[in-house]
């Protein structure tokens, strides 16, 4: 059984949230996986639903909905781009940095969270093996992850927070990675 990690990661604008190991999701794939025909995964329907979702969990705690933002989004999907060219789950990676994205999409105030996931696998997660076929499970898969962690939640969840972007990178290998950008 190879071991695949599903890692997530938040960080706001005061420094990195760091995830307990037991709040990092740690999913294992098969050597056998489920067969797919030549599905592909609609990444900016994945966006858009994260952040429906994002705005649901907020919208249930009485929180205002937060605005999509395209300067947000476009810096999302260059850093959830960047992260999967380099196989590297990571906040700030040579050459690019939270603060810097955050400053190129003129937000002198905001947050971000990190994950990596797998679509077409059988992985194993808090809830029991799960296997991602289409854009609607992976950005409820996405969104769970982040809301069952202490610190990736306070970073949806928090007040000041006006607008949000959110990008999506599926690779050949099925491997995916996920930004999302907060803004005051």
């Amino acid at each position: 059984m190879a071991a695949v990690l599903v890692l997530i990661a938040g960080q706001a604008g005061f420094g990195p949230i760091d995830s307990p190991q037991e709040q990092v999701v740690s999913p294992f794939s098969s050597t056998v996986s489920n067969v797919t025909e030549s599905t592909e995964i609609n990444e900016t329907q994945v966006e858009q639903l994260v952040r429906e979702e994002v705005n649901q969990r907020r919208s249930e705690r009485g929180l205002s909905r937060l605005s999509g933002s395209a300067s947000l989004n476009e810096q999302s999907r260059l850093h959830s781009d960047d992260m999967a060219a380099h196989d590297e789950l990571a906040h700030d990676l040579r050459g690019s940095t939270t603060d810097e994205r955050l400053s190129e999409a003129s937000c002198p105030s905001g947050g971000e969270n990190v994950a990596q996931s797998w679509v077409f696998e059988d992985i194993e997660t808090e809830s029991g093996t799960e296997y991602l076929a289409d854009e609607e499970e992976l950005a409820d898969s996405l969104t769970r992850q982040w809301m069952n962690s202490p610190g990736h939640r306070e970073n949806m969840l928090r007040t000041q927070w006006s607008e949000t972007g959110v990008g999506i990178t599926v690779t050949d290998e099925n491997k995916v990675y996920a930004t999302q950008m907060f803004c005051a």
